[in-house]
């Protein structure tokens, strides 16, 4: 396996697109439609949306794999970094970590949509979950409920939040309270069936 197509399996980027970044480009679009905007007028918050969402999901595709090692080993189940050294995983963890941070830095800061403060909690809510859910000591993907429901909030809920929020931050409009619950809710029960 060359380091190239290593790298390209570790991040696990063929298994993103259907079940990681449709469904929040779908609430996007229907966020722009509910605000009475063509989807396309929120181009910049989509693009936005995808490019916040790749760091993440590099991040915790690697660090997911890399902390299952001895799991997986014990279980006789593959893992794509049981032989990988370990500067390769690191630098790829490390560079979406410094991805990640510039796109919390973008949202706190209020630089492209002042007035939408919640972009950061929502995006650091996602990068907590990750954490959470892999490394030891709290590794909730070992603690049963507790790892479904941080699998559910970190792969789904904060997606679908974050693509609300910023399809609207792009059209200078704010997502009533009750349709962030709704968009909540059934993200939340979506990860759920896909956990389950």
């Amino acid at each position: 396996m060359t380091a190239r197509t290593g790298w390209l399996a570790w991040m696990r980027a063929s298994e993103w697109w259907n079940f990681k970044l449709l469904p929040p480009l779908a609430i996007a679009y229907a966020t722009a439609l509910y605000l009475g905007a063509a989807p396309a007028d929120a181009w910049l918050g989509l693009l936005v949306l995808l490019a916040s969402l790749v760091p993440g999901a590099v991040f915790v595709s690697v660090l997911n794999d890399w902390t299952d090692r001895a799991d997986d080993a014990l279980a006789g189940k593959p893992n794509r970094l049981a032989d990988a050294a370990s500067l390769g995983p690191a630098m790829m963890m490390g560079a979406a970590l410094v991805a990640g941070a510039l796109f919390l830095w973008l949202f706190a800061s209020n630089t492209l949509w002042p007035g939408a403060p919640g972009l950061a909690a929502t995006y650091a809510a996602g990068w907590i979950a990750y954490a959470a859910y892999s490394i030891p000591p709290v590794r909730l993907k070992a603690r049963g409920f507790g790892g479904i429901v941080c699998d559910s909030v970190g792969a789904n809920v904060v997606p679908a939040l974050l693509a609300a929020q910023l399809a609207a931050a792009a059209l200078g409009q704010d997502v009533p309270p009750e349709a962030l619950a709704i968009v909540g809710l059934w993200s939340f029960c979506f990860g759920l069936r896909g956990i389950l």
